[in-house]
C-alpha cells in the first residue's frame, strides 16, 4: 500500500495504527485520521513522503514518532491541530516547514529538533496556544518565525542555537508568551509589528553586538509592562513614547 486516502479513518474508533518494517506507504491523505478520539499511537513509516493538511485534526493522539530515515519535508497545515494529548514530539530532521497552525491548542510539553535539523520557516500559528510549552529551542537552520507562530503559549525561553540564520521574526510571533528574558541573535534582521506584545514578564532583551538588525518595529514590546532594559549596538530602536520608558544600555 502506497496511499492512505483522504479521510479513510475520519472519526473511526481505532486506537493505534501498525505499518510493516519495510512498508512503502508515500501518502497519508488530507484529514486520514481527523477526529479520531480513540487513536493512541502511530509510528510513521520513513517511507512517507507527504501527510495532507489536517490530517490527524482533533485525534486522541498521545504518541507519534517517525522513522529514523524519514522522507518527509513538511509537516502539513493543521496537522495536530487541537491534539490535546499530544505531550511531545521529535521533528524529523528532513522537516523544512511546520505549516500554519500545525500545532495549535495541542497539548505539547515539549518540541525537540535534531543538531542537523534543516527546518527553515515556522508558519503561522504553528504553535499557538500551546499553553503547556515551556521552553523551545529554535535550530539554527530557522530562518523565520511567522506570524503568532507562539502566540499567546506558555513559552519562557527560546534559545537560538549557535549559528542561528534567523532573519524575521513576524508579526505578534511571541505575543503574550511568558518570557523573562531574551537573546535576539545577529542574523536577524527584522522584527516586526507587535512580535513581543503584552509579554509582561519579559525584563530584559540583549540584541547582539555584530547584529544586522535593519528594522524593528515601535510596537514590537508594545505592552511589555515590566521591560526594564534592552542592551544593543543602536542608540535608539524604538519609539522613545512606549510606556513605560525603557532604558538602554549600549553594548
Amino acid at each position: 500500500m502506497e496511499v492512505i486516502s483522504q479521510y479513510a479513518f475520519n472519526e473511526s474508533s481505532c486506537q493505534s495504527i501498525t505499518f510493516a518494517p519495510n512498508s512503502r506507504l508515500e501518502t497519508i491523505g488530507e484529514g486520514a485520521f481527523n477526529r479520531c478520539s480513540d487513536l493512541i499511537s502511530l509510528e510513521v513509516p520513513s517511507s512517507v513522503q507527504r501527510i495532507g493538511d489536517f490530517a490527524f485534526l482533533n485525534s486522541g493522539l498521545q504518541s507519534i514518532c517517525f522513522g529514523q530515515h524519514s522522507k518527509l519535508t513538511k509537516l502539513s497545515t493543521m496537522l495536530f491541530l487541537r491534539c490535546q494529548k499530544l505531550t511531545s514530539i521529535e521533528i524529523p530532521v528532513n522537516i523544512e516547514e511546520i505549516g500554519v497552525l500545525a500545532f495549535r491548542e495541542s497539548g505539547l510539553k515539549s518540541v525537540t529538533f535534531p543538531p542537523d535539523s534543516r527546518l527553515k520557516i515556522i508558519k503561522k500559528g504553528a504553535f499557538k496556544d500551546c499553553r503547556h510549552l515551556s521552553c523551545v529551542e529554535i535550530p539554527s537552520s530557522v530562518e523565520e518565525i511567522g506570524e503568532e507562530a507562539f502566540a499567546d503559549s506558555n513559552v519562557k525561553s527560546f534559545v537560538f542555537s549557535s549559528g542561528s540564520k534567523m532573519r524575521r521574526i513576524g508579526t505578534r510571533a511571541a505575543r503574550g508568551c511568558a518570557l523573562e528574558t531574551l537573546c535576539i541573535p545577529s542574523s536577524v534582521e527584522s522584527i516586526e509589528d507587535e512580535a513581543f506584545q503584552n509579554c509582561v514578564r519579559l525584563r530584559s532583551v540583549v540584541i547582539a553586538a555584530d547584529s544586522r538588525l535593519q528594522t524593528i518595529s515601535a510596537s514590537a514590546f508594545q505592552g511589555c509592562l515590566n521591560l526594564e532594559t534592552i542592551e544593543s549596538p543602536f542608540s535608539t530602536i524604538l519609539d522613545t513614547s512606549v510606556d513605560p520608558p525603557l532604558k538602554y544600555i549600549s553594548i
